[in-house]
């Protein structure tokens, strides 16, 4: 049975399982386990049409720009609190080194590439210095590194070796779900896949990881998507 909707279909090594991902515009990406074949995969495809076609007949949500969510929603998390953010007429000079002190956060609205430089630059600033902080509570391997990045699709991310990723959209989340991610992150330092073995770490580091979990599902698809 045919479809008229582009599939590409990529076998990942790291891939558990077949998933289907819908990337707008009648495309979507099939990454299957290399253990699977191409069949198997397509297989899969053929019996989840009926929901394709639902996900592809449903309206694109519309998305708010950084800029109106920040007058919305004005408040980022420095040192596991929240600032008020405050607007300036200038490009204003941060002193990062002294955020732990500061009353509110200081930006200026020049478009969303200049929003998205400034809550780099504050997640820079502050989220390698939270993740040491948690991480130095736990009993894990050291944390090798702690990178910034613009990502996508995804929280955050750790490798094998200790590397952690984080989305500068954290610092725009309220400090218990920053810290959630942080420590989901943390936890693949012990458990590098999502087993029962993980979720029972992560809970028995965040007591509302579950409630955690449903708040950014709900919640983190409005963050996810923004400057994008």
């Amino acid at each position: 049975m045919s479809h008229p909707w582009e599939c590409d279909y990529r076998a990942h090594p790291n891939s558990r399982r077949i998933s289907i991902t819908y990337k707008g515009n009648k495309r979507f990406v099939v990454t299957y386990p290399r253990r699977v074949s191409r069949r198997h995969a397509e297989a899969f495809v053929q019996s989840r049409m009926e929901w394709m076609e639902t996900v592809v007949n449903t309206p694109e949500p519309t998305v708010q720009s950084l800029a109106s969510h920040l007058r919305n929603h004005p408040l980022v998390t420095i040192m596991n609190g929240q600032v008020p953010v405050r607007w300036t007429l200038l490009y204003p000079e941060i002193d990062f080194d002294s955020l732990s002190s500061i009353d509110h956060f200081p930006i200026f609205d020049n478009g969303e590439r200049s929003l998205v430089r400034q809550l780099s630059a504050l997640a820079s600033a502050t989220l390698p210095s939270q993740v040491r902080v948690l991480s130095s509570l736990l009993p894990i391997p050291a944390v090798r590194s702690v990178s910034i990045r613009n990502q996508r699709s995804r929280w955050g991310s750790c490798s094998s070796s200790g590397n952690v990723s984080l989305n500068w959209r954290l610092v725009l989340m309220p400090p218990h779900l920053q810290n959630h991610i942080i420590l989901h992150e943390l936890a693949h330092l012990v458990h590098m896949n999502h087993s029962p073995d993980f979720w029972d770490l992560l809970a028995s580091w965040d007591p509302q990881s579950e409630t955690n979990q449903k708040s950014l599902k709900r919640l983190g698809k409005d963050w996810i998507r923004l400057a994008q």
